[in-house]
């Protein structure tokens, strides 16, 4: 579909909109020369498609919601650089009891198991006090939102996943380190 005003001699301006079976695009020309043959005098002011259109009259929130989302993946990787600097923290404060673990005869999987359940009920605590505030909160996002149901639950499923993934690999990787900790080294540590 086009989008076409035209303005006529008195300055009344009309408005032409064609329906093309074909592209829009190329049709362009073939409908300007076409009003030319009716009258050449017809100045023609302003030619696009509806879906050029469209787009200059949703940039404004095309780019809103560009934003948002960049604003949104800039503050899930903090979250996730958190959560590993915390556990990042905490197993370097328990090298000396890592150390005496391993060095006792501890598997390295029980000590990836301490160090993950450590971080991961954190992880989930936080998650549920995240979908509580999220579900206070549709009320308020209902009203922002257009065409989309603010208590949608393969979002909160999807989300939350997402974000128990992230954690749940922001706490593997200081778990992995704390199995390369010498039990030696680390009961001289201090």
């Amino acid at each position: 579909m086009v989008y076409w005003p035209l303005k006529d001699v008195t300055d009344a301006g009309i408005t032409l909109f064609v329906h093309t079976a074909a592209a829009p695009g190329p049709m362009l020309s073939e409908i300007r020369r076409i009003i030319r043959s009716v009258d050449v005098h017809i100045p023609i002011t302003y030619e696009k498609t509806i879906r050029d259109h469209m787009a200059i009259a949703l940039w404004p929130s095309w780019m809103g919601a560009m934003l948002l989302g960049s604003l949104g993946l800039l503050a899930f990787v903090l979250a996730s650089m958190g959560v590993y600097g915390v556990m990042a923290y905490s197993v370097s404060q328990r090298t000396r009891e890592l150390g005496i673990r391993l060095a006792l005869g501890a598997q390295t999987s029980q000590v990836i198991h301490l160090v993950l359940r450590q971080g991961m009920l954190l992880a989930v605590v936080g998650l549920v006090f995240g979908l509580f505030a999220a579900f206070g909160s549709t009320r308020l996002a209902g009203s922002l939102l257009y065409g989309v149901n603010p208590s949608d639950p393969v979002i909160f499923v999807g989300v939350t996943s997402l974000l128990g993934l992230a954690a749940l690999a922001a706490c593997y990787f200081p778990a992995r380190r704390a199995t390369r900790i010498d039990p030696v080294q680390a009961l001289r540590a201090e």
